[in-house]
């Protein structure tokens, strides 16, 4: 990190003149072999920092419009939009960056979200009423972390998970947003790795998971009534992800991802009567990521991460055959869902010259509208270069690779060259828009 900081103030460094004035200090730095930087530098350094980007959060269930995130001041707020390139339209306006959001599933009149205060990751469940505007405190509001909001089928309560009890360990809880007071604990469980991942068709039992590390969840079928929960997968002990995704259709099974027996993650299907686990995208030599279903869940949508790029899949459930949906710009993909209708699916995606935004592909016609273009400041994109994957022998005789961004065309001769290792050991570089860092590629 050091070196990267040096390395910085040495390319301002380049283009500094001396009867320039300098950027003064703060206070409570200190430098030390730093030379001054002039503070006209300031104003071409910004363009290259004021980028915004826009992530979906969700449908309104009778309209096509949504919810999303997005940025226009100090922190990510909710904004509402009708179509594509439409307004955005702000509607939280909090000193603190709000949360996921999940509409009402019937008609729409309210969503609920979640935010902490100054930070302090003590998140709280709100209700927010489209009419009046007014936002309602559905937990605890104390040192308490609560998330994970799940609709039942029936679409008039929420499970969730809270750690009101004692502060450390998640229970699971089950709440009507109309009438907070009469929630319900449905379990006490120990550690904080719980989660929810769905309810049955006949809101008598929940999917619940245990993660209790990056290689490690265990999946669990939840009886609501007694609270009682049995372990599926994985029947012995064993460091494998058992990651849930929904049941299916008829409850006879669950859909999940898995990293069993393979190196990489795959989509699976779990029977519940037979216990026997089969593998679904065996033929497909990546990890699944993120996997979402339609509502009467005859359709998925499920995203491979392939060399850092994602690529996107339609997979039917009555047969489990899949194909690759094509057409969206390369880069990586953050999320997905399907309108309640199924005919459409709205996609945040990121690409090198675009900050994450907001598409819509459309199952008929086979076709994306962008409803999103973000703001990238005075940031020139059309002389940034796509990212190129490269690969490399390793000391150790494996081949290991990266992405490289290359400066932009208008320089000749050499240019110096920033090596950016990314955390580990899970974490992995991806051909993303990479903000600020634009600046060395094009100064």
């Amino acid at each position: 990190m050091k070196k990267a900081i040096v390395l910085f103030y040495c390319l301002l460094f380049v283009k500094m003149l001396s009867a320039q004035k300098a950027l003064e200090v703060p206070d409570n730095l200190i430098t030390e072999n730093i030379p001054p930087i002039p503070s006209a530098l300031v104003e071409e350094v910004k363009n290259f920092t004021e980028a915004r980007s826009a992530s979906f959060v969700d449908w309104h269930p009778l309209k096509k419009e949504m919810l999303i995130s997005t940025r226009f001041a100090n922190s990510s707020q909710l904004h509402y939009v009708k179509f594509p390139g439409g307004d955005r339209k702000q509607i939280t306006f909090f000193e603190d960056a709000v949360g996921g959001a999940t509409f009402e599933p019937v008609k729409g009149d309210y969503f609920l979200f979640s935010r902490d205060i100054g930070g302090n990751e003590f998140a709280q469940l709100y209700r927010f009423d489209m009419a009046s505007g007014k936002s309602t405190l559905l937990t605890d509001g104390k040192r308490s972390q609560n998330g994970g909001i799940n609709w039942s089928s029936k679409k008039d309560k929420i499970a969730y998970w809270s750690t009101k009890r004692n502060g450390q360990d998640r229970d699971i809880y089950i709440l009507d947003p109309l009438n907070p007071s009469a929630e319900k604990k449905v379990v006490e469980l120990t550690g904080g790795g719980w989660s929810i991942a769905d309810w049955s068709k006949d809101d008598m039992k929940l999917i619940v998971e245990e993660r209790l590390s990056v290689n490690e969840i265990r999946m669990y079928l939840l009886d609501i009534a007694s609270g009682v929960k049995t372990r599926l997968l994985p029947e012995q002990d064993e460091r494998t992800i058992y990651n849930a995704v929904s049941f299916a259709n008829d409850d006879k099974g669950i859909y999940l991802v898995t990293s069993k027996d393979n190196e990489f993650s795959r989509l699976a299907y779990y029977d519940l009567a037979t216990k026997k686990l089969s593998f679904i995208t065996t033929s497909i030599p990546w990890n699944v990521e993120g996997v979402t279903l339609s509502e009467d869940k005859s359709k998925m949508i499920f995203i491979t991460n392939e060399n850092g790029l994602s690529k996107i899949y339609l997979l039917n459930t009555v047969d489990n055959k899949y194909a690759p949906i094509e057409g969206l710009p390369s880069g990586t993909i953050g999320g997905v869902k399907f309108t309640k209708d199924g005919k459409s699916l709205a996609i945040t995606a990121a690409t090198y010259n675009s900050s994450s935004d907001v598409y819509e592909y459309t199952f008929a016609t086979k076709s994306f509208q962008r409803w999103t273009e973000s703001e990238t400041g005075g940031m020139d994109v059309s002389s940034l270069s796509e990212p190129e994957l490269i690969t490399w022998k390793s000391f150790d005789g494996k081949m290991i690779s990266g992405y490289l961004y290359k400066a932009s065309p208008k320089f000749t001769g050499k240019r110096p060259v920033i090596i950016n290792i990314h955390g580990g050991p899970e974490g992995q570089s991806r051909p993303v828009f990479i903000g600020r860092n634009n600046y060395f590629l094009n100064v």
